[in-house]
């Protein structure tokens, strides 16, 4: 496996399947989001790559440590080609990930020694 994106901390909309017609669309906002989108901050976000195809992997922090909060294999990724900038990707399963990077340190935030080789609590991709 290795690490093709990571970003953190960054800011994420998530859309649920066949919400909109062009997931290149989607932009990272928390006002106007389609019906059924969440607006997350301060997550990490690490795209790896492994003989299967690329993976999708976002953490957050939590009181007790990191945590894992979504996994789940590519369809299809659009890399802006800057960080600062939108970028979007395609589930398997058809959810839309806008993301970017949020300036600033987050200092204090357990997620900026959060590895995604480390062993995380178990979560079932739909698509497998």
């Amino acid at each position: 496996m290795r690490v093709l994106h990571d970003l953190f901390p960054a800011f994420i909309t998530v859309v649920p399947p066949n919400t909109v017609d062009d997931f290149k669309s989607v932009a990272v906002k928390s006002s106007d989001l389609p019906t059924g989108a969440r607006y997350l901050e301060r997550v990490r976000i690490v795209v790896t790559s492994d003989d299967k195809g690329d993976i999708v992997m976002v953490a957050a922090d939590h009181h007790t440590g990191p945590r894992l909060i979504f996994s789940e294999r590519l369809a299809d990724l659009n890399w802006s080609g800057n960080k600062t900038d939108d970028s979007q990707l395609i589930t398997k399963s058809g959810k839309i990930i806008a993301f970017k990077y949020q300036k600033g340190c987050n200092c204090g935030s357990r997620l900026r020694s959060w590895s995604p080789y480390q062993t995380m609590d178990s979560i079932k991709d739909p698509t497998s």
